[in-house]
């Protein structure tokens, strides 16, 4: 009996021994000076957890996460954690490697990584680079980013916010990849599959605003080359643009490649074009997603998806949006039900009761008439959308039928509308 309890002390104090929670503060004052100092330090299960702030300079950018199976989290979500790499022409700085086999253990969560530069050759990933390596990135905002080709070299560079190079597989769930670039003889503003035994899953994402735009430049959003397999769920691909072709997503090929798969998702507003194949070797799956002009050909229709205020980059579905109930709740993972607004898809779904996914990264949801942008409440962002509406109707250029949300539904925005939204002003679910 005295052996059986020497034992199972021994274990208690193994397992509580084997993952500490370490702090780490933007002015050096935590449990180590700075983040790559505290993952120099880490064993595998630990948890680094930033608080919030700004962290820049030597140490809290070039952050190398070194084979750790460790968790490197914010402690409030990334609008308020963020890691400014202060990268430019004269001294290159990306945000995160995982060069070191890394696997679905090694986590980063709720950061956002915002102006990394880099000018390479053959390669690129300001924001994070990831090469041998399958981590599992979430929660992020990956913006402001940019990736050129180093002078003088005859080459290419890619993927201006990630870079996902031979060998692996990495998870990105919950991200916003938006406003990153590549320069000249650039692949892939936003992401850059690489071209051997790359395998990339993106969920719930929202991939915005990304550019391709030097010469002979390609794949605003994703460039995804080669051998690379691609399974994007529940993503909006948006007003992304590039050169050459592919300003949503850019597939090429020279032999046969992956299946590569874009299930409920939306496609809409890129340019030159929303997908661009250059490749007769692979095949595409497009199930249940909507892509602008149609696929494989364009067919001259176009559907509006009713974005909430899409000059705002507020990408959420109006409550008339076509795209509401339009998925398959078969292509959503048992163990990812979240959209990028971290609201349940399926279980406890939409507020209006249906259990039908949506398309896109964001779930719509609502209470009453007044919730026009959806999330179970009637608040201030509904009501700027109330606002930039206001008094719009069917003589009024821009005014579109197929998103009219005027309360009723008569065409005109006016005192009948202001009364039902403020009767519902402040209800939530």
């Amino acid at each position: 009996m005295k052996n059986l309890l020497s034992v199972l002390i021994l274990v208690l104090w193994s397992f509580s021994a084997s993952a500490d929670v370490i702090c780490i503060d933007a002015n050096g004052t935590g449990d180590y000076p700075t983040i790559q100092a505290a993952i120099d330090d880490a064993n595998d299960g630990d948890v680094i957890i930033l608080q919030p702030g700004i962290y820049t300079g030597n140490g809290n950018c070039d952050i190398d996460f070194l084979g750790k199976a460790i968790t490197v989290k914010s402690e409030s979500g990334p609008g308020s954690c963020i890691i400014d790499c202060n990268g430019s022409c004269d001294e290159n700085h990306r945000g995160f490697y995982f060069i070191n086999d890394e696997g679905a253990d090694s986590v980063l969560e709720g950061l956002t990584i915002a102006n990394a530069f880099v000018a390479v050759m053959c390669e690129g990933g300001a924001g994070i680079y990831i090469r041998n390596a399958s981590p599992t990135i979430d929660n992020c905002i990956i913006i402001n980013n940019h990736a050129e080709l180093e002078p003088m070299s005859l080459c290419f560079c890619c993927g201006g916010g990630i870079y996902i190079g031979a060998g692996s597989s990495p998870v990105i769930t919950n991200c916003i990849i938006s406003e990153n670039s590549v320069g000249d003889w650039g692949m892939g503003g936003g992401i850059y599959c690489d071209y051997s035994e790359t395998d990339i899953t993106l969920r719930d994402c929202l991939i915005a605003n990304n550019t391709a735009l030097g010469y002979d430049s390609s794949g605003g959003g994703i460039y995804c080359d080669y051998e690379s397999a691609l399974n994007v769920s529940n993503c909006t691909i948006v007003d992304n643009h590039a050169t050459d072709g592919g300003g949503g997503i850019y597939f090429y090929s020279y032999k046969e490649s992956p299946l590569r798969i874009i299930g409920n998702s939306i496609i809409w507003g890129n340019s030159p074009d929303q997908i661009y194949n250059n490749t007769a070797y692979g095949y595409v799956a497009i199930p249940f997603s909507y892509i602008q002009g149609g696929w494989p050909f364009p067919s001259g229709i176009d559907i509006d998806p009713c974005f909430a205020d899409p000059n705002s980059d507020n990408f959420r579905l109006l409550r008339n949006s076509p795209f509401i109930d339009a998925g398959h709740n078969s292509l959503i993972p048992i163990e990812l039900t979240e959209d990028l607004d971290g609201r349940e898809r399926i279980v406890d779904g939409d507020c209006n009761g249906t259990e039908i996914v949506d398309l896109g990264a964001y779930e719509f949801s609502y209470v009453s008439l007044g919730d026009f942008a959806g999330g179970c409440d009637v608040n201030f962002q509904d009501f700027v959308v109330f606002g930039l509406t206001w008094l719009l109707d069917d003589q009024h250029a821009g005014y579109n039928p197929d998103c009219d949300i005027s309360l009723p539904i008569d065409g005109l925005i006016d005192e009948k509308d202001l009364q039902v939204f403020v009767d519902n002003w402040l209800l939530s679910k």
